[in-house]
């Protein structure tokens, strides 16, 4: 499907990049480094994992499995000052398959004894749905292959998530992952105490959050990025950063956008 190069970034962990998206999976300046800031920390995992008995996340975007790695590095890093293991439900949604069957197994670092090996997932279905997955006492990992909108639609919905990795490609190159419909079915997902993460800090996907009934505000910063995003169910939006939409001329994007761009596309073809 894709024919992804492999780039060492500055920390000395691994990215790919896609010709067909033409970008990068992670930040050059460190896939790691990255992850443990806008996800890791900016969903506030470590502490989630030291106060609660289960822990559940969503990732949107597997890739290379960076946010996994990272994810069971901080749960187990935790486990060693406090003695707690919560039980670990990570669910991740994946459409390419040249990322999870050749290159996620070469590039795993993870190294634990708290965890199983990551190398050892099993192909199965989820609620009939193509999917890896890896169960365990402590864990159960599903990764499911396929179409995001489709597959996250078919979760049971008794499932509320403390954490959601937004990790898609850009809005330039993915759009269909950052509209307001695409948020507002997250949030089906989400309960009081859940926190939307992203590496973006763009207005249209804020603006997007907020149409979906979303709490938005700043997100950390990492390397020359100057912000990111963060998005609760509870609370207030940031007024600085509500004042700052207010002025800026972007609109929100929604489905029926992507409809008429692509409407529109067609036509100027025929």
């Amino acid at each position: 499907m894709n024919d992804y190069v492999i780039i060492n970034t500055e920390d000395g962990s691994y990215t790919v990049y896609s010709p067909i998206h033409t970008e990068a999976c992670h930040s050059v300046e460190g896939a790691k480094s990255e992850t443990l800031k806008y996800y890791i920390e900016g969903c506030e995992i470590v502490k989630k994992a030291e106060t609660q008995n289960e822990l559940a996340i969503l990732e949107i975007g597997f890739g290379i499995g960076v946010g996994l790695q990272c994810t069971l590095e901080a749960l187990e890093e935790s486990y060693t000052k406090s003695g707690r293991v919560p039980f670990l439900t990570y669910i991740s949604l994946e459409k390419d398959e040249v990322l999870l069957n050749e290159l996620f197994p070469k590039l795993i670092w993870l190294k634990s004894t708290l965890y199983p090996s990551l190398l050892d997932f099993k192909k199965g279905t989820y609620f009939g749905i193509p999917c890896l997955e890896l169960i365990s006492e402590k864990v159960k990992i599903i990764i499911l292959l396929g179409d995001a909108r489709k597959t996250l639609a078919t979760l049971e919905s008794n499932i509320f998530f403390d954490a959601i990795f937004q990790d898609a490609f850009s809005i330039q190159k993915n759009p269909e992952l950052w509209t307001i419909e695409w948020f507002q079915l997250l949030k089906k997902f989400s309960s009081s105490k859940t926190i939307l993460s992203t590496y973006s800090a763009s207005s249209r996907v804020r603006k997007s959050l907020i149409e979906a009934d979303w709490i938005v505000e700043k997100g950390l910063k990492f390397g020359n990025k100057r912000m990111s995003t963060r998005a609760k169910t509870t609370g207030s939006s940031d007024l600085e950063l509500l004042e700052k939409l207010a002025r800026s001329p972007v609109t929100s994007l929604s489905d029926q956008d992507l409809l008429s761009a692509s409407l529109k596309s067609t036509n100027s073809i025929i």
